[in-house]
């Protein structure tokens, strides 16, 4: 812990580790594509509406990060943390997606994992402190 201290000032959402409840619990989403030829270009006209989407999950709060999973460069899904109180309100959340609705995601194939973030940001492009 000792060697984290210079990284400390530079450090965003930092998560305590008490046993209180938090209001909610942060989820990982792998949320795999469907395996067409179709799907790449369903993505791409989907992607504006799903960007707008996000935005309002983040000013809403429960959209943390988000992001493709590629292979080879090209996606083939994507992988989100979100923060609910309830697997139930991640998957109504999902359903109105609009790469739900646009095809892109195969709803057989979200995972939603709970877990808890340790250390949820780094500011870019930071420089540590020096002691």
């Amino acid at each position: 812990m000792a060697s984290m201290r210079k990284y400390l000032p530079i450090m965003r959402n930092l998560r305590s580790f008490s046993t209180s409840r938090i209001a909610s619990q942060e989820y990982l989403v792998i949320a795999q594509d469907i395996q067409e030829p179709e799907t790449l270009e369903r993505r791409k006209d989907a992607r504006p509406a799903h960007l707008e989407a996000v935005e309002e999950a983040v000013e809403q709060g429960s959209f943390l990060w988000g992001g493709a999973m590629l292979n080879e460069g090209k996606p083939i899904g994507s992988a989100l943390l979100l923060q609910a109180d309830t697997v139930a309100e991640i998957r109504e959340q999902l359903k109105n997606d609009p790469y739900i609705e646009g095809r892109v995601w195969d709803p057989a194939r979200i995972q939603i994992i709970p877990v808890r973030t340790a250390v949820a940001a780094f500011e870019r492009n930071a420089k540590p402190a020096t002691n």
